[in-house]
């Protein structure tokens, strides 16, 4: 895919709760969210901005961007979704509010709640469709394993004592590779869907990783991946990094980063060496690579290895949420005395996860504690305006069919007008920006005037 820029999304399940004296169930509040007079397909739709919004099982809000071809698209879309979400949770509370049912609905980028039920971040990339895929995806489960020590967002055990992990996600995984979702969790995924042309194409899933809020845990989570698909892609062979058991060093290096890890060959490692040695094996990929954000993801990923090996966490506070995340807890268990158990404690962590206007993101990016990278106008843009790829022909689809308050069946592939006996457009390639076929179907969809309120 070298004369291509790489394809990529994130699909977001979002935590969702009720808090108030008469608390509402995940389900119910989750109904309520949906129910949102601005969302005229109920709980699953596709969005101007070429994203999808649906309510996944088990109650969770689930936003999956737009296909991105550049990493600050895909920051911006994603960012976008939360924004858009957080605005629906705030007016869903305000309409309980109005009818009497005192309380606030809650969204949160994290990935358990309080009964140790776990919701995903899961990664997509677009890769040429080869006979050895299981070979060459198989070199990325080190650094999927090892890669929590950078981007892990922190979580608080209680086994009975009181411990900081590194990741939500990891002891929930249980397979390597495999193609369930739910009822064995996977490093890698191996669906095959790759929605575009299945005879060229085919996605790589990812669903290990801990959803991230700081900016710099999130290019720096997708920079990684983009580069070591890319290496894996060219030919490279990770063999000689290959863990004796990954799902045991997952487990262990979650709640010691510093384990010292056995190799496949005899070799013994820690998470953050072999973090180390990923980002000099891809260094030269970086500095050829066309994206400007990948650069800058693979320079945030050294500069916090770097830190982190030096013990000097305190330097990459502002780009690690673990670092950011534990910074926050201890302080606060300093200040009052207090454990990592005690609820307050706890709704602290809650409110680091939290999207809306009590969490605590936009303060810490605010006063400088969490560095940005989106801007907050390109933010704004992105909840309307697709990127420069597929998502622009499906996001204006959507578009002018709300304005013209047209029925429109729209998938990742394909648009069909319903009242209209047309066969379905079939949109393969992800990168398209422009289609005759899509263009007649405008011109369709604004044959019939706005119907009146």
């Amino acid at each position: 895919m070298s004369n291509l820029r790489r394809i990529a999304g994130l699909e977001i399940e979002y935590g969702i709760t009720h808090v108030g004296p008469q608390a509402l169930s995940a389900e119910a509040a989750a109904a309520e969210l949906f129910a949102d007079p601005e969302l005229e397909r109920g709980a699953n739709m596709f969005l101007p901005n070429g994203a999808r919004l649906y309510l996944d099982v088990g109650a969770h809000p689930e936003y999956a961007t737009a296909e991105c071809a550049t990493l600050q698209e895909l920051l911006n879309n994603d960012r976008a979704g939360s924004e858009l979400l957080a605005a629906l949770a705030a007016r869903a509370t305000a309409r309980l509010q109005a009818r009497g049912v005192a309380g606030n609905i809650h969204l949160l980028r994290n990935n358990l709640d309080a009964e140790g039920t776990s919701f995903g971040c899961h990664e997509n990339y677009l890769l040429r469709r080869r006979h050895d895929f299981h070979e060459r995806v198989l070199g990325l489960v080190t650094h999927l394993v090892t890669r929590q020590v950078i981007t892990g967002t922190g979580h608080v055990v209680c086994d009975p004592t009181p411990r900081y992990v590194l990741s939500q996600r990891a002891a929930v995984v249980s397979d390597v590779i495999s193609a369930a979702t739910s009822r064995s969790r996977p490093l890698i995924n191996t669906r095959d869907e790759p929605h575009a042309d299945i005879a060229q194409f085919r996605r790589l899933h990812l669903i290990n990783a801990d959803t991230p809020m700081a900016e710099g845990t999130q290019l720096i989570l997708l920079a990684a991946a983009c580069l070591l698909v890319t290496a894996l892609e060219s030919g490279a062979r990770l063999a000689d990094l290959a863990l004796a058991d990954p799902l045991a060093a997952l487990h262990a290096v979650s709640a010691q980063p510093a384990t010292v890890l056995e190799l496949a060959n005899g070799q013994r490692r820690t998470a953050l060496e072999l973090q180390a040695e990923l980002v000099e094996r891809t260094g030269s990929l970086a500095a050829a690579d066309a994206d400007p954000w990948v650069r800058l993801g693979h320079e945030l990923w050294a500069i916090a290895v770097e830190a982190l090996r030096a013990d000097n966490a305190a330097a990459v506070a502002d780009l690690l949420d673990h670092v950011a995340k534990r910074r926050l807890l201890e302080r606060h268990c300093q200040r009052h005395g207090v454990d990592l158990a005690h609820p307050t404690t706890a709704r602290l962590a809650f409110a680091y996860h939290d999207i809306g206007n009590t969490g605590l993101r936009q303060q810490l990016e605010a006063r400088g504690m969490l560095r940005r990278f989106t801007t907050p106008s390109e933010v704004t843009a992105a909840k309307n305006t697709p990127p420069a790829t597929r998502a622009a022909l499906r996001g204006e689809a959507v578009s002018v069919a709300r304005q013209m308050r047209r029925d429109l069946a729209v998938d990742w592939t394909s648009l069909r007008i319903l009242d209209r006996s047309l066969s379905a457009i079939t949109l393969k390639d992800p990168w398209q920006t422009q289609n005759p076929e899509v263009e007649q179907l405008l011109t369709e969809l604004r044959r019939t005037e706005v119907m009146p309120v």
